[in-house]
């Protein structure tokens, strides 16, 4: 293993550490505030979004270039502070068709009139480049990002999520959510 690898291994086990942590951690120390209910978006029971970002690759064989970055998502409360997403994107640039699968389990953390989240989950990629033909892997990711109230139920958010197989990369992706309270439909 040369050094760069290592150097890379490495780098990745201290970011997972890190993103464990802070899923662990901070949703623990801010679960009183959150159970309050007192913040925009506490009584969420679902939503809705699209995302466009970029994917930057990491030792994926035939992919060296950045790949542009679509998709949609839906997310359903599990608990007072957490939601499931399940999710889909894919994109087809630079030479590489790319699709991406994925359900992650989201922690929302209120900070300073913003939201964060922190998340974790799986993901089935599937992907094929002018010099390598299509692949299917499973694997797995992490990630985290801010989400800010717009108005009524449209919200913006932002997403940094590194992703384990094929290879490593870090999408960096924004869009619209439309957040739904329960009981949402009744009003409509």
């Amino acid at each position: 293993m040369s050094y760069r690898q290592r150097n890379n291994s490495n780098i990745h086990r201290f970011l997972l550490a890190l993103l464990s942590a802070l899923v662990l951690g901070v949703n623990t120390a801010e679960a009183q505030e959150s159970q309050k209910g007192d913040y925009p978006g506490s009584d969420t029971s679902w939503e809705l979004g699209a995302h466009a970002g970029r994917l930057l690759p990491n030792q994926i064989e035939g992919v060296e270039e950045i790949v542009p970055q679509w998709g949609l998502r839906t997310s359903f409360r599990s608990d007072q502070n957490s939601f499931w997403e399940i999710g889909g994107q894919g994109g087809n640039g630079n030479g590489v068709k790319w699709a991406n699968a994925h359900v992650s389990l989201r922690f929302d953390i209120p900070v300073e009139g913003l939201l964060a989240h922190v998340f974790l989950g799986a993901d089935v990629t599937r992907y094929s480049s002018e010099s390598v033909d299509e692949k299917l892997f499973g694997g797995g990711h992490v990630g985290g990002g801010f989400q800010t109230l717009i108005g009524g139920q449209l919200w913006f958010r932002t997403d940094m999520k590194f992703n384990l197989k094929p290879g490593v990369s870090m999408y960096l992706g924004f869009g619209f959510v439309f957040r739904y309270p329960e009981g949402s439909s009744n009003n409509s």
